[in-house]
């Protein structure tokens, strides 16, 4: 069993999120995400392991001294392998930069250290996968289904959680503070 450190959006991109992999669904080329017991969210961190009561009491901790960070959910993007996967790529901000950076040092020791240093500081990237993978012979299907959605569009990051996988389910989460 895996873990991650995730971002959860407002309810409007969410919305738009979950449109998107329910059509994903619809054309035949990936329906994980949409029967996933998770909501859209950006990864910031996957663990091998995970103390929940330290996850518990610093996400909290981290959480209170943060304020919700305006998104800009900006284009497409696609990890190209066998099995490719799909992604919405997020502008960088120093505000998502500066949390990602406190992320990984508060949860080091639980890191995983065989995700090919994705996640790792001046590598990471923010996005939302749209697919997790799918076979490569639909990847037109799915460029062509994209390109006929509305995009760009502004959200916010409202809170932080703990996943665990597979199956994804959330095991808890936080909002920002409204003040800091």
């Amino acid at each position: 069993m895996g873990y991650a450190v995730v971002g959860y959006f407002d309810y409007t991109s969410e919305e738009r999120i979950k449109a998107l992999w329910k059509g994903m669904e619809v054309i035949g080329v990936d329906d994980y995400l949409i029967h996933s017991f998770n909501s859209p969210h950006i990864k910031f961190a996957m663990l091998d392991s995970l103390d929940l009561e330290y996850a518990n009491k610093e996400l909290l901790l981290l959480t209170e001294k943060k304020q919700k960070i305006e998104l800009y959910f900006k284009k497409y993007g696609i990890y190209p392998s066998q099995n490719p996967f799909l992604t919405i790529d997020i502008a960088e901000n120093s505000e998502i930069i500066e949390l990602h950076k406190e992320i990984q040092k508060t949860f080091s020791k639980f890191l995983n250290k065989d995700n090919g240093n994705y996640f790792v500081p001046g590598i990471w990237k923010p996005d939302c996968q749209l697919t997790v993978s799918f076979d490569k012979g639909k990847l037109g299907a799915a460029v062509d289904f994209l390109n006929g959605t509305d995009l760009p569009f502004n959200g916010l990051l409202k809170k932080l959680g703990i996943i665990e996988f597979y199956p994804a389910k959330q095991l808890f989460s936080y909002e920002f503070s409204e003040r800091v």
